[in-house]
This record gives C-alpha cells, structure tokens and sequence, in this order.
C-alpha cells in the first residue's frame, strides 16, 4: 500500500469556514509531493498560495499529445518543460522560465520542497463541483473526492466506471501515484486505500468524465448559485453503485443570527401534485439515491433567516462508501431589494370595545378585507397610496456618427400618482383598441392629496423586524369625512369633525396570515397591522389585524423621478 497519507493530509474545520469557503490542509514533505488543490482561493497567484520559503517548485502538466511526462524521474528537472508549467520563487535564476502564475480547484501540482522539515499550507478558497474530463486513451494527473474518514480501495472507487474497469469485467487500468521517499512514481494495486487531496496518473479507455461512485450537479456553474433573484435551486444526486446508498448532506456552516439556518428543502406532501412543504435543513440531511440512479434534492434559500445582505455555506455530501463531494452554496439579497410597488391585502379582526377595554382589541365576529399600496424608493423612503397609474415610457433615441438613430434606452413603465402627468406617457393595456394605463386603487383609505402628489410619506423603514407608519386627516371639507352629509344642515363642512386615523405597519419575521410564501421577506412580506381613529367617538377607536403584501413591480420612482 502507499503510504502517501503519511505526507498528504487534507482536512476541514467549520470553524474555519468563511461564507462558502472551504480550508484544505496541504502538508508537503521534502522532496516531491504530487497534490490536488481543491479550492480557489480568493488571492489565486501561484507565488502567494505556495510562499513557504522551502519550495523550490511548483508545476502543473498542460494538455499533451503523449503521456511520457509522468514516467520521467522528478529528481531531474525541468521534467518535460513541453508538457509541463513551471512556477519557481522569482529569487531563483530558474524563474525567468515561469509560466505558472494562478491556481485554480480541481487542478493537480507536483510541489518541491527543500530542506528536511514539512511544510504546512492552509489554503481557504471556493471548492467547485466541475471536474476536468480524462485525456482519452491516456494518461490524466487528478485528484478525487474522497471520504478521508471512509477511504476506499482503488478498485471500488473506480469500478462502476468502464473507462476505468470495463464495469467490474476488466482489471483495472494503470493508476500510478508519487511514492516516498524514492519520489518516483509507482504503479498502485487495486486494494490500495486513496488518499484526498493526492493526485494519481490515471489511465482511461476512450472519454470519460468520471468523478466518483456518487456525483453531484447543479442547473448551472460549479455549485448553488442563488445570487439575487433565484429561490429554489436543484442538487441532483447520481448513484453509480449497483446498489442503493444512503446519502448525508451536511452543512459546514455555522448558524445565521438568531440561530437559524436560511437554507431549506422541500418535501413531497402530494405524490400526484408534487406540492412541496419547505422544512429547515438540518445539520445532517439523510437522503436515499437508487442503484444506478438519481435522487433530486430542491433547495430553498430564506433570504428572511441571512444574517447580512450576502450569505455562504458549504454543503459535504457523502455516501458512506469512500466519496466526499463539496458544494459551494451562495446567496445575496438584491440591492435594494425594497423599491417598487407594493399590493396586498390587510385582514382587520380585531376592535376594541370603547367603554370595556378601549385600548385591546378583541376577534370580530368576521373579518374586514381592505386593499394597501405601498411604493419604497430605492433611498428607503415609504410612500402610502391611494391610487397608482401603470403607464409606459416611450424609448429614448440618440443619434450615431452615421447619422442613424438608435436606441439607447428601451420602454420604461413608470408609476403615476400624479394624473396631470398621464398624457405624456402611453399605455400598458388596449381597451377598446386604445392604449390605457392600468390603475390600482384602494377603497379603504382616503385622504387629501398634498400638492398633487396623491401618496403620504410614511415613517419608519420598510422590512422584517421593522414598522413604518402613517397618518391620515379627514378635515371636515374632505369628501369621505364620515359626517360630512350635502343634503343634511347637521353634516355641514361647518359642523363635521376632523377624523385622524394613525396606521401602523409591523413587519414580522415569519408571515402572521398563515401564507407560505416562497422567498418571505425578499418578494413577499407581512406581519401586523393597527390602527387609531380618533374624531369618531369620544374615545380612540383601536383596531388590529394582520396584513401581507407581494412586490408587484420594480419600478424604483413614482411620477417618474420623485
């Protein structure tokens, strides 16, 4: 057996993990060490990540034509310069040949270091689920996800491949690894335990992009990408085994604040109509992936549960059997993920009694429905509306050095309070074949346009944890003051009474209404709702309820630019 674990030992610590970053462990003994990097660090320059003074040289092979480089003696350098790039530390005359300068995950490197001591290297980068493919009937340098606390044997790692064991019909094809001390390389046997982190010559019959008994994919990149806008993102699990396994995600990370973890999974409560009910994903998830197989493991990311506007973690998925896979996982909230248009409903079930208990509303007998517009701009100011007009830019042009016009800005729908503004601007929708905006309007609320503006700046900030607010006077003149009657002497604008109703918004971190929202606190938001009306009764007037809200447009401006 290689004793290659006694000079390559590759580890991970949580505690060491920055956002979807992983820390591998390199210990390089003198003399020839062939290694696997498995992430990409944030500073990628091959002179930073191998800076230990004791390393004389660092080489990675290029794409070749014939494989004689992995058969020459490492004792002789430069190896075969025409396969190979070579890094030496620029104090080094040798260095003038350099053509090594960056590192990259899932890339082998033969290191030389001098002297009689080891070298340590913590490297902290992004893992990346994407492998390079084998070198056709040939010899490939590479490295493997292997389980470091369940190593496999050459021959069941690579025994579900045909390219590497004809599907268990064949022997296995050639594997050599770097042995010590000799530093030559020398031809493995098939019960040898792997080794992570190590990279071995490995032949392959025909293509192959071969990984490992279990694999892993994601719909694009090289792991779970959620970046700003996406909720939902499948992990698809392949089982090459001939029977079927148990998998284990686990997420190195640590918690968020408030002890939560943003990440959730989806489970099947509905076989015919696949309905899914998200639950929070554990420390541990057990999965189970069919003989020759797949499993698809749907992922949710709860930008209400992130601890800051960016979040990452790195998931470990294991089958028990030798393999180790490591998904990155990143997630951001959108810059200004507030501005635009807010539509929801607001469910009024409580009223206090005025004599009994004025100030603690009680359930209602039914509930009362109203609808609420909201606008946030992108600075974070909160407007309350009434009314609110869809309407559409029309494209701005320019003209080039041709004299041609061009575009240089498509149609923009802009939202309009402001209905002095609305023949200057096109429609949205055709009625009766003429183009017409599209109006939301809210018969719950009711109040006088300042300057025309037709919306109220509210106080306070807009999102979870939060409460804006507002205030809307009925003077005795307005038109929907209660006591205000055209035919009646006693309801004159002379005898009304002012009606102030004091509105509070309180956003909470889960959706009081009971809705399941996909991407609550992102898209969608809720939480409580009360409200004062004072000029009714002698005594305040309290109501309460809850209320939930859904992010209907992007625009960031009302009135075009206010």
């Amino acid at each position: 057996m290689l004793r290659l674990t006694s000079w390559l030992l590759l580890s991970a610590s949580a505690a060491s993990l920055l956002a979807q970053n992983y820390t591998q462990t390199i210990t390089l003994n003198p003399g020839w060490n062939s290694v696997f990097l498995e992430v990409t660090p944030p500073d990628t320059n091959v002179a930073d990540v191998f800076s230990d003074p004791a390393v004389m040289s660092v080489w990675q092979p290029r794409v070749r034509t014939s494989t004689v480089a992995f058969i020459q003696n490492p004792n002789a350098p430069p190896f075969n310069t025409a396969g190979w790039m070579v890094y030496i530390p620029t104090n080094q005359a040798q260095s003038v040949n350099n053509d090594l300068y960056t590192v990259a995950a899932n890339t082998p490197y033969v290191v030389q270091v001098a002297g009689s001591s080891s070298v340590t290297l913590n490297i902290t980068g992004r893992p990346s689920l994407r492998a390079s493919p084998f070198t056709p009937d040939g010899f490939t340098l590479r490295g493997f996800p292997v389980d470091p606390a369940n190593a496999p044997t050459f021959l069941t790692f690579f025994q579900p491949s045909s390219a590497h064991d004809n599907n268990g019909a064949g022997p296995l094809t050639t594997i050599y690894g770097l042995n010590l001390p000799s530093g030559q390389w020398q031809q493995v046997n098939a019960t040898d335990l792997m080794a992570r982190g190590v990279a071995y010559w490995v032949y392959t019959i025909g293509a192959s992009s071969y990984m490992a008994p279990l694999s892993a994919s994601c719909p694009a990149g090289d792991g779970l990408d959620f970046g700003q806008q996406a909720v939902e993102m499948d992990l698809t699990l392949q089982n090459a085994h001939s029977i079927a396994i148990n998998v284990t995600l686990s997420d190195l990370g640590g918690l968020a604040g408030g002890g939560q973890r943003p990440l959730a999974y989806g489970v099947v409560t509905n076989a015919a109509t696949q309905d899914l009910t998200w639950m929070p994903l554990p420390q541990n998830l057990l999965t189970n992936v069919p003989a020759g197989g797949t499993t698809v493991v749907r992922l949710e990311i709860q930008r209400s549960q992130m601890a800051s506007s960016t979040y990452g973690t790195v998931l470990a998925v294991s089958d028990g059997l030798g393999t180790r896979l490591l998904v990155p996982v990143t997630a951001q909230a959108p810059t200004n993920l507030q501005a635009g248009l807010w539509v929801g409903d607001i469910t009024v079930n409580g009223v206090a009694e005025t004599y009994n208990n004025p100030t603690n509303p009680t359930p209602t007998a039914s509930p009362f429905v109203m609808r609420a517009i909201l606008h946030v701009t992108p600075g974070g100011t909160t407007r309350f509306l009434r009314e609110v007009i869809e309407m559409q830019q029309s494209a701005v042009t320019a003209t080039n050095a041709a004299g041609q016009a061009v575009v240089v800005l498509g149609p923009q729908s802009v939202l309009l309070t402001d209905q002095s503004l609305l023949s200057q601007f096109t429609g949205v929708v055709l009625r009766d074949r003429t183009p017409a905006g599209l109006r939301i309007s809210t018969a719950g609320f009711d109040f006088d346009p300042p300057g025309g503006t037709n919306y109220l700046t509210m106080s306070g900030t807009f999102g979870i944890g939060n409460t804006v607010g507002v205030a809307i006077t009925l003077a005795p003149q307005t038109p929907t003051n209660p006591f205000l009657h055209r035919y009646h002497p006693d309801h004159s604008t002379n005898a009304a009474y002012t009606v102030t109703r004091q509105i509070q918004f309180t956003f909470t971190p889960t959706d009081p209404t009971g809705q399941t929202a996909t991407d609550y606190g992102v898209n969608e938001i809720g939480g409580t709702y009360s409200e004062t009306l004072t000029g009714l009764h002698r005594n305040p007037l309290v109501v309460s309820g809850t209320f939930h809200l859904a992010h209907t447009m992007s625009v960031p401006y009302l009135n075009v630019n206010q």
